[in-house]
């Protein structure tokens, strides 16, 4: 018997969908304004179809923002049995989207009148990943190569970030034969600056750290750690294989302005005590993100 379709199972609540939503046209915004002010009239592109739909403005005049959504339809057909409804249905939302708000902001195209380049590439690059940071955080993308990537993964297990990489290298080549090697070379500095935005939008700007601390006097460290912070910790039993005797590691996620304290403290306690850091992306919970303390 064939399953009943579910909106609330797919899309969940209508509070869920608004929240998207807004995600969606505010992501959508700031990528089409840093496509139109920045990118298009400094010959600079940005990733996925997008940088193709700016190639063909760039040698014909068609509007990004129509081609953008003409060159997408396909791929979206390309991806309809392959890959989850939730994921299509929010990747066509935002290409339309995204190629309308491109259409509007198109006139702001001759407002930009920057001598250096490589401003319009690091602001560029900056809004760009803060939209596209929007949309990853809130289960959306901008479709294009994205669907093509993920069909990729499923087919042929091919790593999304690396396919994704591959195309787009093969685009700015191509762009970079026609425009000049220089503007390859700021396109290229523009997706970096993009992605690297984007990574901390979608994971939070402020990382937590963990840490991981081995000591003899880790009862009296944990209490001193956990008075002075007022962060929980975690006594984890091991075993070195050094050593071929038991031990007590302390495990605390600490906020990265909180890191000296607990060197100083711990160094106070025991010097000799053996400490790993380490970034932790994303964390929910009493005293983080989505907790009651902050």
């Amino acid at each position: 018997m064939k399953k009943k379709f579910d909106r609330y199972e797919y899309f969940g609540d209508n509070e869920e969908i608004a929240t998207t939503i807004t995600a969606i046209v505010i992501g959508c915004l700031l990528s089409s304004f840093a496509i139109n002010f920045f990118f298009i009239p400094n010959k600079l592109l940005s990733g996925g179809v997008g940088g193709i739909s700016i190639i063909i403005e760039l040698l014909t005049g068609l509007p990004a923002g129509i081609m953008l959504f003409v060159i997408n339809l396909p791929i979206f057909l390309f991806g309809l049995k392959e890959l989850d409804k939730k994921f299509l249905v929010y990747a066509f939302i935002t290409t339309f989207v995204l190629s309308a708000t491109m259409v509007l902001l198109r006139p702001i195209q001759k407002l930009n009148t920057f001598d250096d380049i490589l401003i319009s590439a690091i602001f560029g690059g900056v809004l760009n990943g803060i939209g596209m940071g929007v949309l990853f955080r809130h289960g959306a993308c901008q479709g294009g190569l994205d669907i093509v990537a993920a069909v990729c993964k499923k087919r042929y297990n091919i790593n999304i970030g690396s396919a994704l990489m591959a195309m787009n290298a093969i685009i700015i080549s191509l762009a970079s034969i026609k425009f000049g090697v220089l503007k390859g070379l700021y396109t290229v500095i523009s997706m970096f600056v993009a992605y690297q935005v984007l990574d901390k939008v979608q994971t939070g700007a402020d990382a937590t750290k963990s840490v991981m601390i081995i000591s003899k006097d880790y009862e009296e460290l944990s209490y001193e750690l956990m008075n002075k912070l007022e962060r929980g910790a975690t006594i984890i039993d091991s075993y070195g294989a050094w050593s071929k005797s038991d031990l007590k590691i302390i495990f605390m996620l600490v906020r990265p302005r909180e890191i000296v304290d607990v060197k100083k403290i711990t160094n106070a306690i025991d010097p000799n005590a053996f400490i790993t850091i380490q970034d932790t992306n994303e964390v929910k919970g009493r005293g983080f993100k989505g907790g009651d303390n902050f």
